[in-house]
């Protein structure tokens, strides 16, 4: 608000005051570029916010593949030791079987070994991307927590602002009602000069 000493006292003539013009005018601009600030911080805000959404869901879907390939690499392992046991307890049988059994022993242990192979590279393929998944998502960690910060000092911005917005229009609105002040003080000036001129011009005429 504009205190009676802020106040620009009207001049002897009762003319406009420029400054309170002046005044006026670089109150209407800085209001004009605050609000285009706060509409620019507004978009900013928006924006950051649908990245941090979009990360959380990216997070949580890679959150969700890494702990399928941990069950899926702990299911492999079981199935390893399993295999193992079996190719142990083949190897016992085969020592005390005949000929033909201990053929089928043999073949039935290669294929058993076999098994062991490829469930050791699937089980060695998923803890690989195990460890993918994991570096992913602590990427994904990261950058979801800086423009979670981000946002946050965005959104300290905007209502600082917007603060300084509301009190642009104030101060305009001070201004402009100073300016009516001073047109209606102008104009009481105005008659009153022309009633003295009146009187002075009927006591001239006497």
């Amino acid at each position: 608000m504009i205190s009676d000493e802020e106040r620009p006292a009207p001049t002897q003539s009762g003319a406009w005051d420029p400054a309170v013009q002046a005044e006026l005018d670089e109150t209407r601009a800085d209001l004009t570029r605050a609000e285009g600030n706060v509409r620019l911080q507004a978009q900013r805000c928006a924006a950051l916010e649908d990245r941090v959404a979009e990360l959380e869901l990216l997070l949580t879907r890679e959150t969700r593949a890494r702990q399928e390939a941990e069950l899926q690499g702990a299911a492999a392992d079981r199935k390893v030791e399993e295999l193992r046991q079996d190719l142990e307890s083949a190897r016992k049988s085969s020592g005390s079987a005949k000929a033909p059994a201990s053929l089928e022993i043999s073949r039935a242990f290669q294929e058993k070994l076999l098994e062991v192979e490829q469930l050791t590279r699937q089980r060695d393929t998923l803890r690989r991307s195990t460890d993918e998944w994991r570096t992913r998502a602590r990427a994904l960690q990261r950058e979801r927590d800086e423009l979670t910060e981000k946002f946050e000092r965005a959104q300290i911005q905007l209502v600082d602002l917007r603060a300084r917005d509301d009190n642009n229009k104030k101060r305009l609105e001070d201004l402009q009602r100073l300016s009516a002040e001073q047109a209606r003080e102008l104009e009481v000036a105005e008659r009153r000069t022309q009633h003295l001129r009146q009187r002075l011009g009927a006591s001239m005429s006497r």
